[in-house]
């Protein structure tokens, strides 16, 4: 079993865009390192910050080197989203 944390620092993700209306996606890539063997359970933690945003990040399809974060805008105009230690994202997989 692989067991990774991400975001276990201050401010380690930051999600930022923008949006030119309301319920625009913004995405962002996390690299994973090293590459898991086999696809992993990712599980999002709540609690971030948000700026113009609703809701907490979801997960995209994840990869073995990757994971998708996506996030919804409530409005045009610049959208972030910051992580916490509390709030990290955790991978899990098992080959």
């Amino acid at each position: 079993m692989t067991f990774e944390q991400v975001s276990n620092a201050p401010n380690s993700i930051n999600l930022g865009g923008y949006a030119e209306q309301a319920n625009r996606t913004i995405y962002t890539l996390v690299p994973l390192a090293p590459r898991l063997a086999v696809l992993p359970t990712v599980t999002v933690k709540t609690g971030w910050t948000l700026g113009n945003a609703s809701g907490q990040p979801t997960v995209g399809s994840p990869g073995v080197d990757v994971v998708v974060l996506a996030i919804s805008a409530t409005g045009a105009g610049f959208v972030t989203v910051t992580g916490n230690p509390s709030n990290a994202v955790t991978l899990e997989s098992n080959p």
